[in-house]
């Protein structure tokens, strides 16, 4: 029974037997199970591409598209009593928000909008070629869009059940009793099945579970690759077998780091994090293997070799992205690899209105923005229109940069705030027994502490650079959340029972 107890396998597949019907239960039940996507956010825009994939038009979109259309203009959804009323257009991700509380469905921004098909580069593809592939299987309709919602209900469970694997893999390291372990897992589990937050975007149509998803299984991969006890590497250099298990781990590592860019562009500002965090727990992992006062003579990886290890990651995942930048430049006949959604959305997050909102995004300063540029835009040369639009946001985002450089500081300060409230009841009492966690990994596992807390560090500098949006950052490292708290009970009733890890 111990041995159950304290496999990573074992809870694996306990985690996804309970939590892959929880997940798929609340959605279900979600009064927008069959409906297509919320009027509100970015839904109906990767819906739209993937429309128009599945009818091999490739990345693309066409809002006046009257088949398209025929979905949302059939969609009927009474509003609840108790509904809080959201104006259509606008963003609200506060992490204490229910399924139920948006307004009546209207559609009337979609429905309304003049453009017709242009190819795309505002929205990464991974997401709408998932929404694409439903759509081969299950006519266009209300049992595909169940589907979709179905698929993201299971990313959200896989996610969580890495989670609970890692925290059974980490805990298992530092005590040789059982129960401990057992209640991590268990802790773990429970966050997991009982976060609404999460939930709202399998509902939402948006990239946030499959974010979360590649998110855990990038830092299983890493942690399969840097905190297994290098037994051999001590005594040797490692054989052909050690080497080639190690050069795949990170080529997956890098594949897997793609695609959480064509889930979330932002996620490519993590590569720097990600290439520091991989060297310095390398670097922790060799000092807690070896015997004290022994490190200096046992043959371990230079500084060179781990860096290099980190490198090839990056650059495969670099390799991975570049058909899609090429794709994006030659689309917008300049250099954008990354399209024009990005420098155009950090207007909402630089401009004077966002800093008396306390640093939250917001939607205003865009649609002034592109009122100005499209008066002088070539008339129905929608492609050229979007490049003006990102040369006219950058340019803009720059000018007030540079006009307001004594307030970044508290403006990042601000969104750092916003982004991990609120800061009471259960989500207080959750991120706390985290930071306990943190704790307890930087006192007996500072390499496992370097890899968990490192992604939460480059996601919150991240939110610093850019806007935080209601806490919608801070979803994908979630799972990172539930496996810390989970870390953080076990280990604050089993301290004396912790030793260091080896």
């Amino acid at each position: 029974m111990d041995l159950f107890a304290r496999s990573p396998k074992f809870w694996f597949l306990v985690a996804i037997c309970a939590l892959l019907p929880i997940q798929i239960w609340f959605v279900s039940h979600d009064p927008w199970f069959r409906q297509p996507p919320k009027p509100v956010g970015d839904g109906p825009d990767y819906e739209n591409i993937a429309f128009h994939i599945a009818r091999g038009s490739g990345w693309s979109m066409d809002w006046r598209n009257p088949q398209w259309q025929a979905p949302y203009r059939a969609a009927s959804i009474t509003q609840p009593s108790d509904a809080v009323a959201i104006p259509a257009g606008t963003v609200s991700d506060n992490a204490e928000r229910s399924s139920h509380a948006w307004p009546i469905a209207d559609y009337a921004v979609q429905l309304n909008r003049t453009d017709g098909r242009v190819a795309t580069t505002g929205r990464p593809p991974l997401l709408p070629l998932v929404i694409a592939f439903v759509y081969q299987f299950f006519e266009r309709g209300p049992n595909a869009f169940a589907v979709v919602r179905l698929c993201l209900a299971s990313a959200l469970a896989l996610a969580s059940s890495l989670a609970v694997a890692l925290v059974v893999r980490l805990v298992t390291q530092l005590t040789e009793l059982s129960w401990p372990v057992v209640l991590a897992a268990l802790v773990t589990m429970a966050l997991a099945a009982l976060d609404r937050t999460a939930r709202t975007y399998a509902s939402d149509f948006l990239t946030e579970p499959l974010a979360m998803l590649l998110t855990q299984l990038w830092l299983w991969l890493v942690c399969e690759l840097l905190l297994v006890k290098p037994q051999t590497a001590f005594s040797g250099r490692p054989t052909f077998a050690q080497w080639r298990r190690e050069q795949t781990l990170t080529i997956l590592s890098g594949m897997v780091l793609a695609l959480l860019i064509y889930t979330r562009s932002v996620m490519v500002l993590w590569l720097p994090g990600a290439w520091i965090i991989t060297v310095l727990a390398a670097r922790l992992r060799y000092r807690e293997s070896g015997e004290p006062g022994s490190y200096d003579q046992i043959e371990t990886p230079t500084w060179v070799e781990d860096c290099s290890r980190a490198t090839l990651m990056i650059a495969v995942c670099l390799l991975c992205c570049l058909p899609w930048w090429t794709r994006n430049c030659v689309v917008l006949g300049t250099f954008m690899p990354l399209g024009t959604q990005g420098p155009i959305t950090l207007v909402g997050g630089y401009n004077d209105e966002t800093w008396l909102r306390g640093g939250e995004w917001n939607v205003l300063p865009e649609s002034m923005l592109r009122q100005k540029v499209e008066i002088d835009a070539p008339p129905g040369d929608i492609i050229a229109r979007e490049v003006m639009v990102a040369r006219a946001a950058s340019q803009q985002v720059g000018q007030w940069i540079r006009a307001n450089w004594s307030r970044l500081p508290r403006l990042a300060f601000v969104r750092l705030k916003n982004e991990w409230q609120p800061f009471s009841g259960r989500h207080l009492v959750w991120k706390l027994s985290a930071l306990i966690g943190l704790c307890w990994l930087c006192i007996l596992h500072r390499s496992a502490a370097v890899i968990l807390g490192g992604i939460i560090v480059v996601n919150s500098i991240t939110v610093m650079m850019l806007y935080s949006v209601g806490g919608r950052f801070l979803v994908p490292t979630y799972g990172i959340l539930y496996a810390l708290a989970g870390i953080g009970v076990a280990g604050t009733l089993a301290w004396r029972k912790l030793t260091p890890a080896d």
